[in-house]
This record gives C-alpha cells, sequence and structure tokens, in this order.
C-alpha cells in the first residue's frame, strides 16, 4: 500500500507514462514495488496503459515482473489485454511467467490482439486451455487463428497429451476435424499410452471415436471393447491383437467388467485374456463384485481356475 504522497505521486506517474517522476522518485528512494490498496504496482500500471519506456525503466530497477494485484492480475496479463504488444515482449524478456492456467491467449485473441497472441505462444502459452472456451462458445475461429499464427497442431503438454487427445475428450468433432486437416498425428500417444482415440472411447463419445477411425487412428483391443464393438474386437482378435494389452494400468478384460459386457468378458476370456493383468487395485474380479455382475463373477471364477 501507498504510504505516503510522493508514493502515491509514483504510482500514478507509472499510469500517467510520467518517466521523468518514475526516475526522480526512485532517485529519492521510492520504491519500485510499492502497490496501491489494491495491490497493484508501477509495473503493472505502466504495463497496462502501453508505457513501454516506463515499463523498461521499473525492469532496469528490480521491479518484480510477476508480481499480481488483488484480482491476481499480473503487469503481462493488463499489457496482454489491452494489446500492448512490445510491453509483451519486454516483460517476457524480463522474466514474465506465462502461467499455464491463466488465460492469456483468450484475453487477446478475444480482443483482436493477433500479435499478442503469436508473442504468448513463443513464449509458451498452453493453447489447449481454449478448447473447452472453442466448443462452448462455438469459436472455431480461435484455433484456426492460433494456427496461422504458428501453433504447432501437435502440441502437447508436459504429459504427451496433444490438442487432439483433449478434443476426443471433450467431443469437440469440429476441433478435431480442423487439427486433424493441419496434420495433427491422429496416432500419437501421451506418455501414459493414451491416444485420442483411447480419450474418445473413454469418455463415451463415440462418434468422434469412428471418424478417428476414419481419418487413420489404429484401435486396440481396449478401443473396440469401450466402444462396446464386437465386429470390430473379434476382427482384431483374428488379426492376432494383443488382448492383455493395458492403458494407463486399464486392462480390455477390466474395460469390459466395467461395462458390464459378459459376452466381451466371455470373448476376450476364451481368446486368451488373464484375470491379473491391470491394475492391482482395480483388478477384473474386484469390479465384478463392486458392479454385482454374477455372470461374470461366474466367467472369471472359471476362467481363474484355468490360469
Amino acid at each position: 500500500m501507498a504510504r505516503s504522497p510522493e508514493s502515491k505521486a509514483f504510482l500514478n506517474a507509472a499510469r500517467d507514462g510520467d518517466i521523468e517522476t518514475i526516475r526522480r522518485s526512485l532517485q529519492n528512494g521510492v520504491g519500485v514495488d510499492i502497490k496501491s490498496s489494491a495491490k497493484t504496482t508501477s509495473l503493472i500500471r505502466a504495463a497496462g496503459n502501453g508505457h513501454l519506456h516506463v515499463v523498461q525503466l521499473l525492469l532496469e530497477n528490480g521491479a518484480n515482473v510477476n508480481a499480481r494485484n488483488i484480482s491476481g492480475e499480473s503487469a503481462l496479463f493488463r499489457a496482454a489485454k489491452s494489446g500492448h504488444s512490445e510491453v509483451v515482449e519486454c516483460l517476457l524478456k524480463g522474466g514474465a511467467v506465462v502461467n499455464p492456467g491463466e488465460s492469456l491467449l483468450y484475453v487477446a485473441l478475444l480482443n483482436g490482439h493477433e500479435d499478442v497472441a503469436k508473442a504468448l505462444l513463443a513464449a509458451g502459452a498452453n493453447p489447449a486451455l481454449l478448447l473447452g472456451v472453442m466448443v462452448r462458445h462455438k469459436r472455431a475461429d480461435f484455433l484456426h487463428r492460433l494456427l496461422a499464427l504458428g501453433m504447432n497442431p501437435n502440441d502437447a503438454d508436459e504429459n504427451g497429451f496433444t490438442l487432439l487427445m483433449r478434443a476426443a475428450t471433450g467431443n469437440a468433432i469440429e476441433v478435431a476435424k480442423i487439427l486433424i486437416e493441419r496434420g495433427a498425428d491422429v496416432n500419437a500417444q501421451s506418455k501414459s499410452g493414451e491416444t485420442a482415440l483411447y480419450r474418445a472411447c473413454a469418455f463415451d463419445n463415440p462418434e468422434i471415436a469412428e471418424y478417428l477411425i476414419r481419418c487413420g487412428a489404429r484401435p486396440s483391443v481396449i478401443e473396440a471393447v469401450l466402444l462396446g464393438n464386437l465386429e470390430l474386437l473379434r476382427y482384431l482378435i483374428a488379426e492376432g491383437a494383443d488382448v492383455n494389452l493395458s492403458v494407463n494400468s486399464n486392462s480390455p478384460l477390466s474395460a469390459a467388467v466395467s461395462r458390464q459386457r459378459a459376452d466381451i468378458v466371455e470373448l476376450l476370456l476364451q481368446n486368451g485374456a488373464k484375470v491379473h493383468v491391470g491394475s492391482p487395485s482395480r483388478t477384473p474380479m474386484d469390479l465384478a463384485v463392486k458392479n454385482g455382475g454374477m455372470t461374470i463373477i461366474g466367467l472369471l471364477l472359471r476362467a481363474l481356475e484355468n490360469e
């Protein structure tokens, strides 16, 4: 909080771009990071109003580039929202952090600041966070604009989840179509082995799952199980697919039990599915007991006798 008339004048000078007052106040010992009652620093004020030279001077004097006010706004957020691209680039060079959970890209695109969006993308802003907005508000134009700015359609987060996987999870088929048209890899895998097709199947989005298959996604046994597609499952088994291949500790047999598909459970067991494959804390038998499926429990017991 500002504690003196000179401190208040310093904050007002940052807002107004009065660099001489800023320089004189700093020479007189005013702290570079003094805050208003709303915890807004001089840097946040200068950045939000596009005063590049003031921003540079404050950074040279040690201003906290990542300070936030009561509303959670940083200097970078204020500059991005207002479209001050030179200030945005200056802050990024000065160490401003692009918070993964912050809506900087959304704010920039919503206000038509393409140059700001481009700088944010280059600095690591996560475009995946915009997928929910694109779907809810039917803003596929955001995706087109991001791609035009150089966004890689195969961008992934630290866990290897790509934009296409997120679109498949949220049943955003129009977003998926755009990504695939621009070269998204339909068979890319996350660190846990999940693909866009697996996510679509696991989250009960058959329309986008079928679209992914038409576009070249290679289904495994577990995806056929999740889709409940016996014809596809029989075909994969006939082609020698591994009936015990788990994804993220979820085995085909566990998936069939969870969905209470006794016919699929029986088919898998007949073709070599192992009852003990999958998560140790979530075995097919545990799932069968939880779901009360006596027919499935009987099938599993008989299979255990033969293992």
